[in-house]
């Protein structure tokens, strides 16, 4: 009996043992399960769970989500280049976002202000990571950053501020080169031009309206919005471009330039100030007449998706670069979802599609 049960206290040991090395060869961790980085979007895991079991409401959409491609296509070149524009139109997604500044000699430019950095190739002290490698490397860089204001050139190394694009010409910043493909930094009206004349189908635009001055919001959101206006109307993009902004101010500059120009208010809750600007309200503004509401993909549910619908606001979902956020993003039903990934939630889209149709065709069966 003795020699029975030492048996069975190996035996279940060595089950033990063996699960948890499988555990830990082919299943993903705690951490890694939700905390999904875009360097294992590849895995099958990561696939498995961008399609497994789309939630009833997305299988019960009348027409799937549009993939926005962020800046383009970031796996094939670097943000909002024209190389990463054609990228994303070559990749078949359905809706462009455009990041949109203003130089200080008042250019419109496809550039953010983390693009800037990274093209500066500053390292952000704070944050423990550096840019250098995918921007110039070459004298350009310093160059600009000298002409920085005193104050400025110290707020770069800071953890959270970026280097301001309002504070380069257009001439400064043609200088900078990314180091990936040798592209540079792309004039708003040339992304247009690019997008509205290979699209081989009607294409949606989403133009990221970017502020800079806190000091002044009125002003820079006045001299913004008649810009865009001007611009839109020479590219004649009217039908196809909408505008958002973290800014209400600029969303509401928009609407008094033109009224009939689709706008679009940010929802978002993820910062103290966010919440101080009431932007996690996402019914706030409902006298502007803003068509869309972009919502953060932390505040992405089916209850705010259908609290929008009712308001009769389309519900963008941005950005979604992980499983785990494209999951939470198409789960919640929404018209549109913003990724810097579009190739590879083109692809999770065609599975949840299918997985749709068996669970349809299963039930059907009973």
């Amino acid at each position: 009996m003795k020699t029975f049960s030492s048996a069975l206290v190996w035996l279940i040991l060595t089950i033990i043992a063996v699960s948890l090395i499988f555990s830990y060869r082919f299943l993903p961790s705690s951490r890694e399960k939700y905390t999904i980085t875009e360097r294992t979007l590849d895995s099958e895991y990561e696939l498995y769970v961008l399609h497994h079991e789309p939630s009833s409401h997305f299988c019960s959409l009348p027409r799937r989500p549009l993939i926005c491609a962020h800046g383009g296509d970031l796996e094939s070149a670097p943000p909002n280049t024209l190389s990463s524009f054609q990228a994303a139109l070559e990749a078949g997604a359905d809706c462009i976002e455009v990041d949109v500044s203003m130089t200080k000699d008042g250019q419109l430019v496809a550039l953010h202000d983390r693009d800037l950095a990274a093209l500066l190739d500053i390292i952000r002290s704070g944050g423990g990571g550096t840019a250098a490698g995918r921007g110039t490397g070459t004298t350009a860089a310093p160059f600009l950053e000298s002409r920085l204001p005193s104050w400025n050139r110290r707020l770069v190394h800071s953890s959270d501020l970026f280097p301001i694009i309002g504070d380069y010409t257009w001439d400064q910043l043609l200088k900078l080169k990314w180091q990936k493909d040798g592209s540079g930094v792309a004039l708003v009206e040339d992304v247009l031009d690019l997008i509205l004349s290979s699209s081989s189908h009607d294409i949606a635009i989403t133009l990221d309206i970017k502020l800079t001055d806190s000091h002044n919001e009125i002003l820079e959101a006045e001299l913004m919005a008649q810009a865009v206006f001007d611009l839109l109307k020479k590219t004649n993009c009217g039908q196809y471009c909408m505008t958002w902004s973290k800014s209400d101010v600029f969303v509401a500059a928009m609407k008094i330039v033109d009224t009939n120009q689709r706008v679009g208010l940010v929802v978002l809750n993820e910062t103290s100030a966010s919440r101080t600007a009431r932007m996690h309200e996402p019914l706030r503004l409902q006298h502007l007449g803003a068509e869309v509401a972009g919502v953060h993909y932390r505040m992405a549910t089916t209850e705010l998706t259908k609290l929008l619908k009712k308001a009769k606001r389309e519900v963008h979902i941005w950005t979604a670069n992980t499983a785990a956020m494209m999951t939470l993003a198409l789960d919640a039903g929404p018209d549109a979802v913003v990724t810097s990934h579009p190739r590879k939630l083109l692809t999770a889209l065609h599975a949840r599609a299918a997985a749709c149709a068996r669970g349809r065709k299963e039930s059907s069966s009973f």
